[in-house]
Formats: structure tokens, sequence, C-alpha cells
């Protein structure tokens, strides 16, 4: 199973980020879990509990989908930098594998000169653990 932890609900990426995170899951599963709204001017204490809050979300669905197909769990985690890094850590030291997606950018210049970023997935990568 993959659970999406990001602004870019599952619902809006593109077919082939799916399949990939399908192919990913083991067993075909994606789920979303909404990445929450982290205020500019939160302190590291309320960052923190916003990803432990998160964190109970994503043990909830785990234990939703156990005994099925989906033996493992694996998180994509995107967002604002210290939550996606506070949980990432929680996550890691509970030995569930967390991924991020790539992608390649095009820039297109319209006729009024205003210039359009175009993404294309490109793959998953796995968050390194030193």
């Amino acid at each position: 199973m993959i659970i999406n932890v990001s602004n870019h609900p599952t619902d809006k990426w593109s077919s082939e980020q799916l399949q990939a995170a399908r192919d990913l899951s083991g067993c075909g599963v994606v789920i979303d879990i909404p990445h929450p709204s982290v205020p500019a001017g939160a302190n590291e204490q309320e960052v923190a509990r916003l990803a432990w809050q998160v964190f109970d979300q994503i043990v909830a669905a785990q234990r939703r989908h156990q005994g099925g197909a989906c033996d493992s769990c694996i998180v994509h985690l995107m967002g604002e930098q210290g939550f996606v890094d506070y949980l990432n850590q929680i996550l890691r030291l509970r030995d569930v594998r967390t991924i991020y997606s790539t992608t390649s950018r095009a820039v297109v210049e319209q006729e009024d000169g205003t210039k359009v970023s175009r993404f294309r997935f490109v793959r998953f990568r796995e968050y390194l653990s030193i």
C-alpha cells in the first residue's frame, strides 16, 4: 500500500504517476492522507504535534488494510519541509519506507510573455538515511 501524504491528492496525479505508485505498492492500493496546513508562524512543537497526528492517521490506515494483499506500507511524503523532515524521521524509526516523487519541468512562454511551468512525473525516489 502507498499512503500519499502531500498537497497533491492522487485524483490529480497523471496516469503514469498513479500506475507507478500502484506497481510500487505491491497490492495496487494507493490512498490519500491530506498534508496538514502548517502555519508559517508555528513553532517546532506545533509542527511536531501535526506530524504525530498524521502518523496516527497512517497507523490507522495500515490497520484498516492489514491482513489483505497489502502486507507492507510505503509513505509518499512531500510538503512543508519541517513537517516532512519530522514525520519522515518518525516513520523511518518505525521501519516505514518513505518516498518522494520527482518531476521534470518545462517552461512554456505564452504569447503575452507570461511563463507557464508544466511538470511531468519521472519517478519515485526513496528518502535516504545516513
